[in-house]
């Protein structure tokens, strides 16, 4: 009789297989890696009804899917002149109590990840932790143009580098301005040459600051509610995701498009994913499914992000495409904390919470038959895992079978409301309590129980 960390009797949702019930084992977990992270246990199907294990059965309209990867939100190292914002602790928090067991953190950070050194420093912090994979993405810079020698630093210890084409987050000195794009993205094809084996994603947060500088000197001297929407407008994200994909394809790289807002923009990476298969991905970030720019004039700063809310049809648009669609898209959180203060001061940063909700959004989408079961594992994990690489070696992840981690996530579209977060800010735009959407019953940590109906169990 074999003695398992867990064993699981529900109703299973596997991205290749369907649907199905059965009875699973985890294993307990192995060895840490060098970088602090665990390798954790993996799954066993069909185990005998009397292996050894910590039983768990399912609520009888919940559904078992594998833990979110969650490949776009903003944790950081804890900085002491920063003590509000999320690190990497509060975020992985969040994120397992959202249903994410592997998330992608964001370089552009007030010291921005684009040295080695960084990228290092911080990959430990993340991963001596054990609150699940923290994937830390480093951000490439114009400096590295001329300095060749950090750009391999980075492509060699890193195989995913962020880009801005416009100014966010870490200050003018990461934006792409729009004569340096091709240079640059030039230069990592030239190392890549040099590097046989390497493979290499091309990340990019794409708004053209020209065109944003013209909107926002257009617009000077008034003053509603909205007006972050206008100052950033939607021509300025569709002009640098075309000008972004021609170029990835001249330079042969591939491209992974951030948090697409309009329809002109999905069609566009739709358009080059057919035509570069496997070399093209994109993601949706959830406050672009739920709000749209006339949300903002009711919640104001609270609602204000970049890329900012736009009209309802492109709204619906993403939406559908995202839960119903043909592209093979990625659903995120783009998770952002910012304390009531500052969102309610004279100059309030963009960001917006989300991580906390992300089970709860996904168990919304299905109690309302708007997305399927196996759809909400591919946007929710499986797309990421194939893209990032994340289905391979000896933690591969994102699916219920044999041999896989166990990292999973049990989600009941009859649950009672969310009713808590552990975001560091506190706060959120989304619903909490009686209205809000089913809460995230049961996550899983490579076999381990790590929350349960919204309590947090981790060490």
């Amino acid at each position: 009789m074999h003695d398992y960390q867990s064993v699981i009797e529900g109703v299973f949702v596997d991205p290749v297989r369907g649907v199905f019930e059965d009875r699973i084992g985890i294993d307990w977990g192995k060895e840490r890696r060098k970088d602090g992270s665990s390798t954790s246990g993996v799954i066993h199907m069909g185990v005998p009804a009397d292996s050894r294990g910590v039983l768990y059965r399912t609520g009888r309209s919940s559904l078992v899917l594998p833990g979110f990867i969650n490949m776009h939100v903003h944790y950081r190292q804890c900085d002491g002149n920063r003590p509000e914002a999320e690190d990497y602790t509060t975020g992985s928090m969040a994120s397992i109590h959202g249903g994410a067991t592997t998330v992608g953190a964001m370089g552009n950070t007030a010291k921005p990840i684009s040295t080695l050194d960084m990228l290092l420093e911080n990959r430990m912090l993340a991963g001596a932790l054990g609150h699940g994979r923290i994937v830390v993405i480093p951000v490439l810079c114009e400096g590295m143009i001329e300095d060749p020698d950090m750009l391999e630093a980075i492509m060699r210890e890193s195989d995913i580098g962020k880009i801005y084409t416009g100014i966010s987050t870490g200050g003018s000195s990461i934006s792409i301005r729009e004569g340096k794009l091709c240079p640059l993205l030039e230069a990592v094809r030239r190392k890549l040459d040099r590097m046989p084996g390497n493979r290499f994603i091309v990340y990019a947060h794409l708004e053209n600051q020209r065109m944003i500088d013209g909107a926002t000197a257009r617009l000077a001297g008034k003053s509603y509610t909205r007006k972050h929407c206008d100052e950033r407008p939607r021509e300025a994200e569709i002009y640098d995701v075309q000008r972004f994909l021609e170029a990835a394809e001249r330079y042969d790289l591939d491209a992974h498009l951030a948090h697409l807002t309009t329809k002109e923009s999905i069609g566009l990476a739709g358009e080059h994913a057919r035509k570069r298969p496997g070399r093209v991905s994109a993601e949706v970030a959830l406050h672009h499914t739920m709000f749209c720019d006339r949300d903002m004039e009711r919640r104001g700063a609270a609602l204000k992000m970049n890329p900012p809310l736009r009209p309802a049809a492109d709204r619906d648009y993403v939406r559908g495409e995202l839960l119903r669609g043909d592209m093979e898209l990625m659903l995120v959180t783009d998770h952002a904390a910012h304390t009531r203060a500052s969102k309610e001061s004279p100059n309030p940063p963009s960001g917006i919470t989300g991580s906390d909700h992300l089970g709860a959004a996904v168990s919304q989408f299905l109690a309302t038959k708007e997305l399927e079961p196996v759809r909400a594992a591919a946007i929710t994990s499986f797309n990421a895992a194939l893209r990032f690489g994340f289905s391979e070696g000896d933690d591969k992840r994102a699916r219920i079978a044999e041999g896989f981690l166990g990292d999973l996530v049990e989600l009941d579209p009859e649950n009672e409301g969310i009713s808590r977060i552990y975001t560091k800010c506190g706060h959120t735009p989304y619903a909490l309590g009686e209205d809000a959407w089913p809460e995230t019953r049961r996550v899983w940590l490579g076999g381990k129980l790590v929350a349960d109906n919204g309590v947090l169990l981790l060490d």
